[in-house]
């Protein structure tokens, strides 16, 4: 039971969650983080921001890169569970006495924790990398946001 989302999860799941997090942290997000809150109170006052549609398409890229970042993560061990139930189906029309629940089960298991474990290394380098230049990102989009929201002090 996953109290934060009120659901079942899975151990795989908080694997990789609790990889983000230490990630986050080891990165310098929560840095950032600060750095962001604490720069909004004088900087942004209500009113101020006029969304364009280039600040719009800039988190909608900053979005899309987040999701790209999620299936080039996840791609290797879904493919490879994939492979796995294929494999199973034809070991049940090959042998049909087997029970393929029974067998199954802790094979995809095993896999999955197996290939998480072997790929969470270079996962860690991948995300490493792909978020090297976010704290930029987000500082551009800040910026661009920013533009044109100083009050103006003409009459």
């Amino acid at each position: 039971m996953d109290p934060s989302l009120g659901a079942m999860s899975s151990d795989l799941s908080r694997i990789y969650s609790d990889t983000a997090i230490c990630l986050f942290l080891l990165m310098g997000g929560h840095h950032v983080l600060f750095y962001g809150v604490a720069g909004l109170g004088g900087e942004v006052l209500p009113g101020s921001i006029q969304l364009s549609s280039l600040p719009v398409e800039q988190l909608v890229g900053l979005g899309a890169h987040v999701f790209e970042i999620g299936v080039m993560v996840s791609a290797p061990v879904i493919v490879a569970l994939l492979l796995t139930q294929f494999v199973m189906g034809l070991i049940t029309k090959a042998v049909p006495t087997v029970n393929v629940f029974v067998v199954s089960f802790p094979i995809t298991l095993l896999i999955g924790f197996a290939l998480t474990m072997l790929a969470l290394p270079e996962v860690i380098e991948y995300v490493r990398g792909s978020f090297s230049g976010v704290d930029d990102s987000v500082a551009n989009y800040v910026g661009t946001v920013m533009q044109g929201s100083t009050p103006s002090t003409a009459p």
